[in-house]
């Protein structure tokens, strides 16, 4: 049902459902309403390492944000990552507040894609920098 919504239509869903504003929901990554606005109608992207925070502040898995797999806003009982590592399940993974299970390879994929991006911004920045100070 929901893999076939969109990111921002899955967001919007989350967000709605933890009674938070477009604003508020902007303040946790650092962007306007507006951006949050655009993210829900799809017509701006979410990035990886927004989608990560996003997830764990809504109480929800990166996949069920990204693809519509995994614990949404709906599911308010689920298997924790404690019971799962008791049990022996290695194929989980923790994500700020959340504790529902996830694909760990895919989220490996994510997260350090995230990390690129992360990474060129912040060599994108110091260059910037750097060219500024020149007299």
């Amino acid at each position: 049902m929901y893999s076939q919504l969109t990111v921002g239509e899955r967001l919007r869903i989350a967000r709605k459902d933890k009674g938070l504003t477009q604003e508020e929901l902007g303040e946790v990554i650092s962007v306007g309403k507006s951006q949050i606005s655009n993210i829900e109608k799809g017509t701006s992207e979410l990035t990886r390492a927004n989608a990560i925070v996003l997830s764990g502040k809504l109480g929800i898995t990166l996949d069920w944000l990204l693809h519509g797999e995994g614990k949404g806003p709906d599911e308010k009982a689920g298997t924790t990552f404690t019971d799962n590592k008791i049990k022996g399940n290695s194929n989980v993974q923790g994500y700020g507040n959340t504790t529902a299970p996830v694909r760990d390879e895919e989220c490996r994929q994510e997260l350090a894609k995230a990390r690129e991006d992360v990474e060129l911004w912040r060599n994108k920045y110091i260059a910037l920098l750097e060219e500024m100070r020149k007299p």
